[in-house]
């Protein structure tokens, strides 16, 4: 949806540009249970798609990056767990500082906590979009 709404704005000459401050924040609900966040995530990865393929190849990336993580932990679990945290404190740093400027009261730990649980959703979404079941979204199915 945001992408179409994005690619239709340029295509009437406007300007887009994304503003990250606390008074432009959008408030959205939350998902409830697995099963909504994975078929938001599934939604995600299809709209990901049609992006440009430099971009769609970073997601894709991202998304691979936990099985990586895995062989990489079996074969030498002492790099394994050093690339983890590295990804989660790098995480948590980058992210910080969006959400800082949106969300001023939000403290550090919490990114950490956020951070190592994207890694993990990174890789379950993608194995939920690979899966041949349909996306429900306003109680219709896409496949």
């Amino acid at each position: 949806d945001d992408i179409s709404l994005h690619r239709a704005i340029i295509s009437k000459g406007w300007v887009s540009w994304q503003m990250m401050t606390p008074e432009v924040k959008g408030i959205t609900l939350k998902t409830f249970g697995f099963n909504q966040l994975f078929q938001q995530r599934k939604r995600w990865i299809y709209g990901a798609t049609f992006l440009p393929l430099y971009l769609f190849l970073l997601l894709k990336a991202r998304a691979l990056y936990l099985p990586a993580l895995i062989v990489l932990f079996v074969a030498f679990p002492v790099y394994g767990l050093i690339f983890f945290f590295l990804r989660v404190i790098l995480m948590s740093i980058n992210g910080g500082k969006f959400l800082k400027m949106v969300e001023p009261s939000r403290k550090f730990p919490i990114f950490l906590i956020e951070a190592a649980g994207h890694i993990i959703a990174d890789f379950i979404g993608f194995v939920y979009f690979i899966l041949p079941s349909p996306v429900v979204w306003k109680k219709r199915k896409y496949y």
